[in-house]
Formats: structure tokens, C-alpha cells, sequence
């Protein structure tokens, strides 16, 4: 969700004004970027430590330690 958020900036800025609500800034933009990126590679490890179909230990540890 983070990521359509993220995709939509500009309708969503502008949908906030015609709402008299305050955007968010350039910097809460890039800071939503930032954390979108962090849980991505949560989401990345998540996924191969989920898989049941092949073993992906090492993989696994490699991702973690790299988080």
C-alpha cells in the first residue's frame, strides 16, 4: 500500500488541498521512500523464508544479516 502511495504523490497532494488538509511535504515523501525501501527487504526475506519448495536456509541468513 505504502508503495501506491508512494506512486500517487501528486494526486494524493492534491486531493489533500481540495480536502483542506495539509499534503504531506517533499520531506515526509522522502522519508515514506526511505521506509518503503527498509520493509522491502523484510518483505524479500519473508518471502524466501517462507518457501516451501526448496531449501533456502543460507539465503535466508544472508538477508537477515544484511537487515
Amino acid at each position: 500500500m505504502l508503495h501506491e502511495a508512494l506512486k500517487y504523490n501528486i494526486a494524493l497532494n492534491r486531493f489533500a488541498a481540495e480536502q483542506h488538509h495539509e499534503p504531506p511535504t517533499d520531506e515526509e515523501w522522502a522519508k515514506a521512500e526511505s521506509l518503503y525501501g527498509f520493509l522491502q527487504e523484510f518483505s524479500v526475506a519473508t518471502k524466501a523464508f517462507s518457501t516451501d519448495r526448496h531449501p533456502i536456509a543460507h539465503l535466508f541468513l544472508k538477508m537477515l544479516l544484511a537487515i
